[in-house]
């Protein structure tokens, strides 16, 4: 006899029922319960790298997706801080030059 082995995909939407069920019913705050639908979205989107990343367990794939999002997320935030950061050099620079002009 073989051994069975349920595909990702069923483990997959196992354990998202039941976090659905047991967990995101339960969060107290609006946000958070927004933070999981999110959540859902990335692990959805990649339900394929997820079912070949070899992780046995199914929730640790969607650990694994979520930090991958998470970083996503920084690394968008570091970028838009970074332009930030120039337009506000920018702006400082324009305001001294008025403050000169303003001088003469």
């Amino acid at each position: 006899m073989g051994r069975v082995t349920i595909p990702f995909r069923s483990r997959f939407h196992e354990e998202l029922d039941s976090l659905r069920r047991d967990y995101r019913e339960v969060l107290r705050e609006p946000s958070r319960r927004e933070a999981f639908d999110a959540l859902v979205r990335a692990w959805s989107a990649e339900l394929g790298a997820m079912s070949q990343a070899r992780i046995p367990a199914a929730l640790d794939a969607m650990l694994l997706t979520a930090e991958v999002d998470n970083r996503r997320f920084i690394e968008d935030l570091r970028r838009d801080v970074k332009l930030l950061r120039v337009e506000v050099e920018r702006l400082r620079e324009e305001l001294k030059g008025l403050a000169v002009l303003k001088r003469l």
